[in-house]
C-alpha cells in the first residue's frame, strides 16, 4: 500500500510537496491496518484520497508525477538515448531548469516498508536510493550519488557492482537491476508495474487493450456494477475479430526471437501474452442494452461518455481490488453522477469489497464529497487534499485537516466560500459579477 509520496520541481510543483496516506487520530475508523515492519508494527493506511482544487491548480500534475516515476522505473533501462531529454521541471522560473527534480515513494510491500526515490537533473539521475524498515528502523539497500557512486547495504544480495558498472547516467539502477533479473529488486519493480496504475480521461473514451483484458477477466462482477449504475445495460462482451491460424502463427514466429534469453518455464506464457497484445486491436467491446423485447448490442463508440467512463473505471478498479494495488484516477467526476462517485468510493472504503488493501487516489471538482447529503460519500478530513496556485504560478498541496475545520462544520459550503483555499479566485468587477462585466463590455 502507498504510505506517502513527495515531489519537487516537476511541472507546476516548484517547491517540495507531499501527500500522506497514513491515517491520523482525526481519521479513526477509516484506515486499514497495514504491517510495515517484520516485528509486526502496523499503521492504519487510508484506502481513498481525494485531491480538489481549481482548474490549472496542479491536481493532475500530482498524479502525473507518480506516473512519471512509474515510467522511469519500468522503462528507463530500455529507453533509447534518442527518445529526448527526461524530466519536466518547473518552467516559470528559468533557474529551476538546472535544479533537481525530486520524487520519492513510501510504500509497504509484503509486510515491510520501503522508501524509494531519485533526483533527476537535465536528464541524468544524480541520486537514487532505496531504504527498507525491517524492524521499524531505516536500513539502506542501495544509495547512488553523483550518478555513478554507489553504496550497497549488506542485505542487498546479487550482482550489484556489475549492474552498477553498466548503468548509464540516464538510467535508474532499479530499472537496470530488474532488466538483469535481480532477485530482490525485481519485486520492487513489479510493485510499480502492478500496483501503481493511472487512469486518465482520454483512456476512458475508447476501449483500450488493457481495459478489454481487465473486463474479460472479471466479466460477471463488471456486469453487476454496470447494471447497478442504472445505465440500461444487461451484459457486456468482448468481440474478437476473426484471426486466422496462419496469422497467429506468423506473429508468434516473429516475436519469439525476443524471448531467446527467457527461462523455458516462462517463455511460452510471455510469447502468448505479447501475441494477445498485438491482436488486442482486433478486439472490441459491445454492451448489451435492455429493450422491450430482448437485449440489443451497441458498439463501444456509440456509448455515452458517462457509460464509457463508468465501464473504464469498473474494469480498472476491479483489477486494483483483486491485486491490492493503487489506482490513480484523474478527474473521477468526468461525466459521472455524484451517486456513482459515491459507489466508486464505497468499493474501496468497504473492507468487504476491498479485502486486499487497494487504494484509490483521484482528482475531482465534485464538492459533494465534502458534504453529508450521501452518507456513502463521507470521507475523513485526512483523505481530502487541496491544491492551490500561488502568485509565482507554482502549486501547493495541503490536507484539509490543516485548516482545522470544526466538528460538524459544513465542509462543502466552507470550501465553496474559499475558507480552505483550492477554489478559483474569480476577479469580480465593480459591477459585481463577470457576467455584468461582460455585458458592459458588449455595450
Amino acid at each position: 500500500m502507498l504510505l506517502g509520496f513527495r515531489v519537487s520541481n516537476f511541472r507546476s510543483f516548484k517547491k517540495e510537496v507531499s501527500i500522506s496516506f497514513v491515517a491520523t487520530r482525526l481519521d479513526k475508523g477509516y484506515g486499514f491496518p497495514t504491517q510495515v515492519a517484520q516485528d509486526g508494527t502496523s499503521v492504519d493506511v487510508l484506502p481513498v484520497a481525494a485531491v480538489l482544487g481549481a482548474n490549472a491548480s496542479g491536481k493532475s500534475n500530482l498524479l502525473k508525477a507518480m506516473d512519471f516515476m512509474r515510467d522511469m522505473v519500468l522503462e528507463s533501462a530500455t529507453r533509447s538515448r534518442l527518445s529526448g531529454p527526461l524530466g519536466d521541471p518547473f518552467l516559470l522560473d528559468p533557474s529551476f531548469v538546472d535544479k533537481p527534480t525530486l520524487m520519492e515513494l513510501d510504500f509497504a510491500l509484503k509486510g515491510t516498508r520501503y522508501q524509494y526515490g531519485f533526483e533527476l537533473i537535465r536528464g541524468k539521475f544524480a541520486e537514487e536510493w532505496l531504504l527498507t524498515f525491517p524492524h521499524n528502523r531505516s536500513q539502506v539497500l542501495f544509495d547512488r550519488e553523483r550518478s555513478s557512486e554507489y553504496t550497497f547495504g549488506k542485505n542487498l544480495h546479487g550482482q550489484n557492482r556489475t549492474i552498477a558498472e553498466i548503468t548509464r547516467p540516464d538510467v535508474l539502477f532499479l530499472s537496470a537491476a530488474s532488466q538483469a533479473g535481480h532477485p530482490q529488486l525485481s519485486q520492487i519493480v513489479d510493485f510499480f508495474q502492478r500496483s501503481l496504475v493511472l487512469l486518465d480521461v482520454p483512456q476512458r473514451s475508447e476501449a483500450t487493450t488493457p481495459m478489454i483484458r481487465r473486463l474479460g477477466e472479471r466479466h460477471s462482477r463488471a456486469v453487476r456494477l454496470l447494471a447497478m449504475a442504472d445505465l440500461g445495460i444487461a451484459d457486456a462482451r468482448v468481440r474478437e475479430d476473426d484471426v486466422s491460424a496462419a496469422e497467429r502463427q506468423q506473429v508468434r514466429e516473429f516475436v519469439q526471437e525476443k524471448f531467446v534469453d527467457t527461462p523455458d518455464d516462462e517463455r511460452e506464457a510471455q510469447i502468448e501474452a505479447l501475441v494477445r497484445d498485438i491482436f488486442g486491436s482486433r478486439q472490441t467491446v459491445e454492451l448489451i442494452h435492455r429493450s422491450s423485447e430482448s437485449g440489443v448490442p451497441l458498439p463501444f463508440q456509440e456509448e455515452s461518455l458517462g457509460t464509457k467512463s463508468w465501464l473504464a473505471f469498473v474494469s480498472y478498479a476491479l483489477d486494483a481490488l483483486d491485486n491490492g494495488g493503487a489506482l490513480l484516477v484523474d478527474e473521477l467526476d468526468a461525466s459521472l453522477h455524484p451517486v456513482l462517485i459515491a459507489e466508486a468510493l464505497q468499493l474501496f472504503q468497504n473492507r468487504r469489497s476491498n479485502r486486499f488493501g487497494a487504494q484509490l487516489v483521484f482528482t475531482t471538482h465534485d464538492v459533494t464529497i465534502l458534504g453529508n447529503t450521501l452518507e456513502r460519500l463521507k470521507l475523513a478530513r485526512g483523505q481530502i487534499w487541496l491544491t492551490e496556485k500561488g502568485e509565482d504560478g507554482s502549486s501547493s498541496l495541503t490536507p484539509l485537516s490543516d485548516y482545522r475545520p470544526r466538528k460538524g462544520e459544513d465542509l462543502e459550503r466552507g470550501y465553496l466560500q474559499g475558507r480552505y483555499g483550492g477554489t478559483p479566485q474569480v476577479a469580480s468587477s465593480s459591477a459585481g459579477t463577470l457576467a455584468t462585466s461582460l455585458a458592459s463590455a458588449i455595450r
